[in-house]
């Protein structure tokens, strides 16, 4: 016969002291997961923006988020790109490429955004080299800040009227090109500028100061970039960098010079580790000769004596006499010199004329001055003591 299988042994109910640490843990368990929650919802609710300029998420003063708000509530599609590559993967056939920094833009990128065959708009070309692009414009860097007149047939900038701008302008150079809003008297250059070739619209503002966010609501800015923008339904934000052109310093360096500049701070933290001073703990060490306040102070009197500078003497003179008279009249020390001269008047009695030559007068002339000078201190001195 086999034995009976022993019985199992009964659950052992969870001591106090277990059931106590539990508790403790519970609220600070409970507050850490009510922060995380408050952290997350933080984050998730609040608007990703940025400080780029002229970027449709920036809502500061050089963003154009203002812009691209009213530009989505008109229906316009609107994407955003910073490289050639994703803005031309992005941009759908009949739709609009608008180019905020086109200084960085090289020949080749300049045809991969034609080949898309959309509008181009195009802005800040102080810099710019548009001749890839095409020949009829040609950016000056001239022109004026302040308002401008249309002067021109084109509808958007008839729509305008006015335009409030900064300095940079375009000249045509050709018949092809509509300019408006001139700055001068030659009507081929002017702030904005138009032209239809190869089936594709090109409009070009010489600044981008009508796109921001402090000038939108300024003149006719609203109504010209909203209509220059928003003519199709899909928008292409194109924000070009010096990374997306590869103009970086890194390939400007001849082949090898990263592996050397490794080496270069590899050789300099060995040799600092090897050469560098250690410093080690604080050690205090006893003066060699302690000098008693006075003997400083005489020495100090003796040096003007020699010198005869009776004007430093006598500032050192009314300077300590100054300090303890406005400690014991109660005068703070970041109170100025009248409110000293006020308090000693009344404390003494003297008229305020007498006191403030005797603290704040001009210095003396010689040895007799400096002395009667410091019998007047001595005597206000004791005036204010005995009160």
């Amino acid at each position: 016969m086999t034995a009976p299988a022993p019985a199992p042994a009964p659950a052992r109910a969870p001591g106090p002291g277990r059931n106590l640490k539990r508790r403790r843990l519970r609220w600070p368990v409970l507050v850490a997961l009510t922060l995380v929650g408050v952290a997350i919802l933080t984050v998730l609710s609040t608007p990703r923006t940025s400080r780029v300029p002229l970027a449709p998420d920036n809502p500061h003063p050089d963003g154009a988020r203002a812009a691209a708000q009213i530009l989505r509530r008109e229906g316009v599609d609107i994407a955003t790109a910073s490289t050639t590559a994703a803005a031309v993967s992005v941009t759908p056939a009949g739709g609009t490429i608008f180019v905020t920094e086109p200084r960085w833009l090289r020949p080749e990128q300049w045809d991969a955004l034609a080949a898309t065959g959309a509008d181009l708009v195009i802005t800040d070309v102080a810099f710019a080299d548009l001749a890839p692009l095409t020949e009829a414009l040609v950016p000056t860097g001239a022109g004026s800040d302040g308002e401008r007149e249309a002067a021109c047939e084109d509808p958007d900038a008839v729509a305008a009227g006015t335009l409030a701008t900064g300095s940079g302008d375009v000249r045509a150079t050709g018949p092809s090109a509509v300019v408006c809003f001139p700055s001068g008297d030659d009507p081929t250059v002017g702030a904005y500028a138009t032209l239809v070739e190869d089936g594709r619209r090109i409009s070009v503002l010489g600044n981008d100061r009508p796109f921001t966010n402090a000038a939108l609501a300024e003149a006719g800015n609203a109504a010209l970039v909203l209509r220059i923008l928003g003519r199709t339904e899909h928008l292409t934000w194109y924000i070009p960098s010096p990374d997306d052109t590869g103009e970086t310093v890194g390939s400007l360096l001849p082949p090898g010079a990263e592996a050397v500049g490794l080496w270069a701070l590899l050789v300099a933290g060995v040799a600092m580790l090897w050469q560098g001073r250690r410093l080690g703990r604080v050690v205090v060490e006893p003066l060699p000769v302690v000098v008693k306040a006075a003997e400083t102070t005489l020495g100090r009197a003796r040096l003007y004596r020699r010198a005869a500078d009776h004007g430093h003497a006598a500032a050192a003179l009314r300077a300590g006499s100054a300090s303890r008279l406005a400690t014991r009249l109660g005068v703070p020390p970041s109170a100025g010199a009248d409110a000293l001269v006020d308090a000693l008047a009344r404390a003494t009695g003297r008229p305020a004329a007498d006191l403030a030559p005797l603290l704040y007068g001009p210095s003396p002339g010689d040895d007799a001055e400096l002395l009667a000078l410091v019998h007047a201190l001595d005597t206000l001195e004791a005036e204010v003591t005995r009160r």
